[in-house]
């Protein structure tokens, strides 16, 4: 019977302690489930932050892109100034040219007053274009800024719930090897009880063979008396240490199961706690990366439509720039063709006026005769050159005040 309890014990003792580690291999393998998840999920927020990095770059690209635009445009400004430059030496030379038609020369510098003016609203609105382009560039640093703190952060977040994860497992791991160290001592108890009992089973075999002995031996009464007497006090003290030692086994079977299922609780609670914070935890991180990704989607959008409608505000006054300065060099061209033929007419009559004085000089000093015939038919014929001049310069002056008769660059009426 001893054998066959002891047997029994050792039975329950092997079934406690398989059963004690399939809970734990129940219990661990969420958790390294769980654990494999979030090594996925980290991997996924790597890969957005990459993703994040590359549209960061494609912005800087695209910033260069708007650096070599500015630079198009300065040089395009430059351009102008050479353009300007030439158009006042054109000037100069009209005026050196053209000095006695002054009127003429006036309404010239007027229509070049009122190119200039044009030219100075396309220098504005490319100025305000070069505003524009570096506001875009403040807003483009600024939101790379909030970019990259925005990801730091993320990383330092993930680092710490890496770190506390870390931590609570090896906590839980300490636990585990506490409660089984409490189970190596139990069960040590278990092996003393074991072999109390095997000793009062062994003490039990020698007083049931010194009975046996004295069945034999026919001892007297009194002396078998004093025998049964010291057997029934033997049997007794045997009996309440069976009792005591049957009541502290139960205690002890009793208070191991009790601490097992607290611990099964504690770190089914423990793991179910940490597991919840860290599916929280990371639903946040995910939700805040699904608005940086939105947000970063968002400003690539506004910032393509803003280059293109840049683009296009730059094309269309270059575009402007270059259909004014082409018309300002049309009416150029034609107000010094015009001076040119003018310039022409009166020199042409002024060496005709100067050939027939010379002739009238010569005829007068040959005859000697004639000299106030000679000098009414010279006034006469200065005086009509002069009213010749005076009509043409009053035709042209009549014709440039008609209205309606031609349309001026920029909208103004001839």
């Amino acid at each position: 019977e001893a054998h066959a309890m002891t047997a029994e014990l050792l039975c329950e003792a092997a079934e406690i302690e398989s059963r004690l580690r399939e809970h734990i291999l129940q219990l661990l393998e969420p958790t390294i489930h769980k654990h494999k998840l979030l090594e996925m999920e980290v991997a996924k927020m790597k890969n957005t932050a990459d993703t994040a990095i590359a549209d960061i770059a494609d912005l800087r690209r695209q910033h260069e892109a708007q650096e070599s635009l500015r630079g198009a445009i300065e040089g395009f400004g430059v351009t102008l100034a050479e353009w300007d430059r030439e158009r006042r030496e054109h000037e100069q030379l009209v005026g050196d040219r053209a000095s006695l038609q002054d009127i003429e020369i006036n309404e010239l510098r007027r229509a070049l007053a009122g190119n200039s003016g044009d030219v100075a609203t396309n220098a504005h609105a490319l100025k305000s274009l070069g505003e524009n382009v570096k506001d875009c560039h403040k807003e483009m640093t600024e939101m790379r800024r909030f970019c990259t703190e925005r990801v730091d952060l993320a990383r330092d977040k993930l680092a710490k719930l890496r770190d506390e994860f870390e931590t609570r497992v090896m906590a839980v791991e300490s636990a585990q090897c506490i409660f089984k160290d409490a189970a190596t001592v139990q069960g040590m108890d278990v092996n003393r009880v074991k072999t109390e009992v095997g000793r009062v089973s062994r003490e039990l075999t020698e007083a049931q063979a010194g009975v046996a002995d004295l069945w034999r031996s026919k001892v007297s009464v009194t002396c078998l008396e004093e025998q049964q007497q010291n057997f029934s006090e033997f049997a007794c003290r045997l009996d309440a240490q069976v009792a005591g030692l049957g009541k502290q086994f139960g205690t002890l079977v009793h208070d191991v199961k009790g601490h097992l299922e607290t611990a099964t609780e504690v770190v089914a609670r423990m793991t179910a706690t940490q597991m919840e914070d860290v599916r929280a935890s990371q639903k946040e991180e995910v939700r805040k990366v699904e608005d940086i990704k939105k947000e970063l989607s968002a400003f690539l959008e506004r910032q393509r439509d803003h280059d293109e409608q840049l683009f296009q505000r730059v094309v269309q006054a270059m575009e402007e720039v270059r259909a004014e300065f082409a018309e300002l060099r049309v009416s150029t061209g034609q107000q010094a063709r015009k001076l040119e033929a003018a310039s022409a007419e009166i020199s042409v009559e002024v060496k005709q006026a100067r050939k027939a004085t010379r002739e009238l000089k010569d005829a007068g000093t040959d005859k000697k005769t004639g000299g106030g015939v000679g000098s009414d038919v010279l006034a006469m014929i200065v005086e009509s050159d002069l009213l010749s001049a005076a009509l043409d310069m009053q035709d042209d002056l009549d014709r440039q005040s008609i209205a309606l008769f031609g349309l001026k660059p920029g909208g103004q009426l001839e």
